[in-house]
Protein backbone atom coordinates (compact mmCIF):
# COMPACT_ATOMS: atom_id res chain seq x y z
CA UNK A 1 0.00 0.00 0.00
CA UNK A 2 1.34 3.64 -1.14
CA UNK A 3 0.44 6.89 -0.50
CA UNK A 4 1.09 10.83 -1.10
CA UNK A 5 4.52 10.45 1.09
CA UNK A 6 7.34 8.43 0.57
CA UNK A 7 6.17 5.34 2.71
CA UNK A 8 5.01 1.85 1.67
CA UNK A 9 3.43 -0.26 3.85
CA UNK A 10 3.01 -4.28 3.61
CA UNK A 11 -0.01 -5.73 4.73
CA UNK A 12 -0.34 -8.89 5.90
CA UNK A 13 -3.64 -10.82 5.67
CA UNK A 14 -5.34 -13.38 8.27
CA UNK A 15 -6.77 -15.47 5.42
CA UNK A 16 -9.27 -17.05 7.80
CA UNK A 17 -10.91 -13.46 8.90
CA UNK A 18 -9.46 -11.19 6.07
CA UNK A 19 -8.39 -8.94 8.58
CA UNK A 20 -5.09 -7.04 8.06
CA UNK A 21 -2.08 -5.77 9.99
CA UNK A 22 0.73 -4.08 8.83
CA UNK A 23 3.86 -6.70 8.36
CA UNK A 24 6.61 -3.89 7.43
CA UNK A 25 6.84 0.20 6.39
CA UNK A 26 10.08 0.98 3.80
CA UNK A 27 10.56 4.13 1.88
CA UNK A 28 10.03 4.50 -1.44
CA UNK A 29 9.27 7.15 -4.04
CA UNK A 30 7.79 10.13 -3.25
CA UNK A 31 3.92 10.21 -3.90
CA UNK A 32 3.63 6.72 -5.19
CA UNK A 33 0.81 6.67 -7.52
CA UNK A 34 0.74 2.89 -8.41
CA UNK A 35 2.54 -0.64 -7.55
CA UNK A 36 3.25 -3.55 -9.96
CA UNK A 37 3.73 -6.85 -8.54
CA UNK A 38 5.87 -9.25 -10.05
CA UNK A 39 4.44 -12.47 -11.15
CA UNK A 40 6.62 -14.53 -9.83
CA UNK A 41 6.86 -12.34 -6.89
CA UNK A 42 10.55 -11.31 -6.80
CA UNK A 43 10.07 -7.63 -6.97
CA UNK A 44 7.70 -4.81 -6.97
CA UNK A 45 7.60 -1.79 -9.06
CA UNK A 46 6.58 1.55 -7.66
CA UNK A 47 5.81 4.47 -9.78
CA UNK A 48 6.08 8.03 -8.41
CA UNK A 49 4.52 11.60 -9.33
CA UNK A 50 7.84 13.45 -8.79
CA UNK A 51 9.01 11.64 -11.81
CA UNK A 52 10.93 8.82 -10.61
CA UNK A 53 10.22 4.95 -10.81
CA UNK A 54 11.31 2.14 -7.89
CA UNK A 55 12.13 -0.99 -7.83
CA UNK A 56 12.07 -3.31 -3.91
CA UNK A 57 12.98 -6.63 -3.93
CA UNK A 58 10.45 -8.79 -1.57
CA UNK A 59 12.23 -11.11 1.19
CA UNK A 60 10.74 -14.33 1.94
CA UNK A 61 7.66 -12.90 3.67
CA UNK A 62 7.14 -11.10 0.76
CA UNK A 63 7.75 -7.64 2.48
CA UNK A 64 9.51 -5.19 0.47
CA UNK A 65 13.32 -4.37 0.95
CA UNK A 66 14.87 -1.10 0.41
CA UNK A 67 14.44 0.69 -2.91
CA UNK A 68 16.67 1.55 -5.85
CA UNK A 69 15.06 4.59 -7.59
CA UNK A 70 15.58 5.83 -11.16
CA UNK A 71 13.90 9.31 -13.07
CA UNK A 72 11.26 8.83 -15.65
CA UNK A 73 10.46 12.11 -17.52
CA UNK A 74 7.25 14.05 -16.73
CA UNK A 75 4.25 13.56 -15.04
CA UNK A 76 2.89 10.01 -14.43
CA UNK A 77 0.26 8.01 -12.80
CA UNK A 78 0.73 4.36 -13.91
CA UNK A 79 3.09 1.34 -14.38
CA UNK A 80 2.89 -2.14 -16.22
CA UNK A 81 5.01 -4.84 -16.02
CA UNK A 82 5.26 -7.24 -19.39
CA UNK A 83 4.05 -11.13 -18.16
CA UNK A 84 7.47 -11.87 -17.57
CA UNK A 85 8.67 -9.68 -15.52
CA UNK A 86 11.41 -8.09 -17.59
CA UNK A 87 10.16 -5.08 -18.96
CA UNK A 88 7.98 -2.18 -17.09
CA UNK A 89 6.57 0.41 -19.08
CA UNK A 90 5.71 4.09 -17.38
CA UNK A 91 3.08 6.15 -19.71
CA UNK A 92 3.84 9.73 -19.49
CA UNK A 93 0.77 11.58 -20.93
CA UNK A 94 2.50 14.78 -20.57
CA UNK A 95 5.27 13.59 -22.43
CA UNK A 96 3.27 11.68 -25.24
CA UNK A 97 5.58 9.21 -24.58
CA UNK A 98 6.07 5.50 -22.78
CA UNK A 99 9.16 4.95 -20.98
CA UNK A 100 9.94 1.22 -21.12
CA UNK A 101 12.42 -0.10 -18.14
CA UNK A 102 14.55 -3.29 -18.22
CA UNK A 103 14.49 -5.46 -15.24
CA UNK A 104 16.98 -7.30 -13.82
CA UNK A 105 15.06 -9.29 -11.26
CA UNK A 106 18.11 -11.18 -10.01
CA UNK A 107 20.23 -8.03 -9.40
CA UNK A 108 17.04 -5.83 -9.05
CA UNK A 109 18.13 -2.91 -11.40
CA UNK A 110 16.12 -1.54 -13.71
CA UNK A 111 17.84 0.14 -17.07
CA UNK A 112 15.80 2.60 -19.49
CA UNK A 113 15.40 1.53 -22.67
CA UNK A 114 14.81 3.25 -26.12
CA UNK A 115 10.95 5.52 -25.84
CA UNK A 116 9.52 7.10 -28.66
CA UNK A 117 6.47 9.61 -29.23
CA UNK A 118 3.36 8.83 -29.68
CA UNK A 119 0.28 9.96 -31.56
CA UNK A 120 -1.89 9.86 -28.46
CA UNK A 121 -1.24 10.94 -24.68
CA UNK A 122 -1.50 7.79 -22.92
CA UNK A 123 -2.60 7.77 -19.40
CA UNK A 124 -2.87 4.40 -18.93
CA UNK A 125 -0.88 1.20 -19.56
CA UNK A 126 -1.60 -2.82 -19.55
CA UNK A 127 0.48 -5.98 -20.51
CA UNK A 128 -1.59 -8.23 -22.13
CA UNK A 129 -1.39 -11.48 -19.63
CA UNK A 130 -0.10 -14.23 -22.16
CA UNK A 131 0.69 -12.77 -25.15
CA UNK A 132 3.18 -9.61 -26.32
CA UNK A 133 1.02 -7.02 -26.48
CA UNK A 134 0.81 -3.52 -24.69
CA UNK A 135 -2.45 -1.64 -24.76
CA UNK A 136 -3.11 2.17 -23.54
CA UNK A 137 -5.88 4.57 -22.85
CA UNK A 138 -4.87 7.75 -23.78
CA UNK A 139 -6.42 11.08 -22.31
CA UNK A 140 -7.69 12.11 -26.05
CA UNK A 141 -10.14 9.29 -25.58
CA UNK A 142 -8.30 6.68 -27.84
CA UNK A 143 -7.19 3.00 -27.17
CA UNK A 144 -4.09 1.96 -28.10
CA UNK A 145 -1.90 -1.38 -29.11
CA UNK A 146 1.61 -2.28 -29.51
CA UNK A 147 3.42 -5.81 -30.21
CA UNK A 148 6.36 -5.85 -27.75
CA UNK A 149 9.81 -7.48 -29.39
CA UNK A 150 11.90 -10.08 -27.71
CA UNK A 151 14.05 -6.80 -26.22
CA UNK A 152 10.66 -5.17 -24.90
CA UNK A 153 11.00 -3.10 -28.02
CA UNK A 154 7.12 -1.46 -29.14
CA UNK A 155 5.69 -1.76 -32.57
CA UNK A 156 2.50 0.55 -32.92
CA UNK A 157 -0.05 -1.71 -34.53
CA UNK A 158 -3.45 0.13 -35.99
CA UNK A 159 -6.68 0.37 -33.98
CA UNK A 160 -9.47 2.81 -34.09
CA UNK A 161 -11.05 1.90 -31.13
CA UNK A 162 -12.32 5.15 -28.90
CA UNK A 163 -14.14 5.55 -26.09
CA UNK A 164 -15.77 8.86 -24.09
CA UNK A 165 -13.06 8.39 -21.24
CA UNK A 166 -10.14 10.81 -19.93
CA UNK A 167 -7.96 7.53 -19.90
CA UNK A 168 -8.25 6.42 -16.28
CA UNK A 169 -8.30 3.11 -15.47
CA UNK A 170 -7.42 -0.09 -18.09
CA UNK A 171 -7.85 -3.84 -16.55
CA UNK A 172 -8.40 -7.24 -18.99
CA UNK A 173 -9.93 -10.59 -17.51
CA UNK A 174 -8.28 -13.58 -16.64
CA UNK A 175 -9.35 -15.15 -20.55
CA UNK A 176 -8.20 -12.01 -22.34
CA UNK A 177 -11.19 -11.72 -24.31
CA UNK A 178 -12.65 -8.23 -22.92
CA UNK A 179 -10.72 -4.79 -21.81
CA UNK A 180 -12.47 -2.42 -19.15
CA UNK A 181 -11.90 0.96 -19.80
CA UNK A 182 -13.23 3.37 -16.99
CA UNK A 183 -14.86 6.58 -18.32
CA UNK A 184 -17.12 9.42 -17.62
CA UNK A 185 -18.58 8.21 -16.28
CA UNK A 186 -19.49 4.73 -18.08
CA UNK A 187 -17.39 1.51 -17.91
CA UNK A 188 -16.29 0.74 -21.58
CA UNK A 189 -16.10 -2.43 -22.55
CA UNK A 190 -13.94 -3.78 -25.45
CA UNK A 191 -13.67 -7.15 -26.62
CA UNK A 192 -10.07 -8.38 -27.38
CA UNK A 193 -9.15 -10.61 -29.79
CA UNK A 194 -4.98 -10.04 -29.45
CA UNK A 195 -4.54 -6.80 -31.35
CA UNK A 196 -7.97 -6.56 -32.54
CA UNK A 197 -10.01 -4.02 -30.50
CA UNK A 198 -13.50 -3.98 -30.81
CA UNK A 199 -16.27 -1.69 -28.80
CA UNK A 200 -18.90 -3.73 -27.31
CA UNK A 201 -20.90 -1.14 -25.06
CA UNK A 202 -20.54 0.62 -21.72
CA UNK A 203 -22.09 0.20 -18.73
CA UNK A 204 -24.01 3.78 -16.82
CA UNK A 205 -23.63 4.12 -13.19
CA UNK A 206 -27.47 3.91 -12.06
CA UNK A 207 -27.10 7.36 -9.86
CA UNK A 208 -27.16 10.96 -10.40
CA UNK A 209 -23.78 12.06 -10.41
CA UNK A 210 -21.82 9.11 -10.90
CA UNK A 211 -18.40 9.15 -9.85
CA UNK A 212 -15.62 8.44 -12.48
CA UNK A 213 -13.37 5.36 -11.97
CA UNK A 214 -9.74 5.34 -11.07
CA UNK A 215 -9.52 1.65 -10.31
CA UNK A 216 -10.73 -1.75 -11.16
CA UNK A 217 -10.11 -4.99 -8.64
CA UNK A 218 -11.21 -7.80 -9.18
CA UNK A 219 -12.39 -10.62 -7.53
CA UNK A 220 -11.82 -14.49 -8.00
CA UNK A 221 -13.78 -17.43 -6.30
Amino acid sequence: MSGLNTELHALDIEPTTGALSVGLKTTTVFMANAIAVDGQARFLIVNGGSEEIAIHGLDADKHPLPATAYPVDGTNWNVALDPSGTTAYVPSPGTNTIFPFHIDAAALTMAPLPSASLASPPYTALAHPTSPLLYTANTDGSLGVFSIAAGGERTALTTDAMVATSGYPLTIDSAATHLYVGGSPPVWIIDVDGAVLTLNGSVEQPQDNPPIPRAFAWVHP
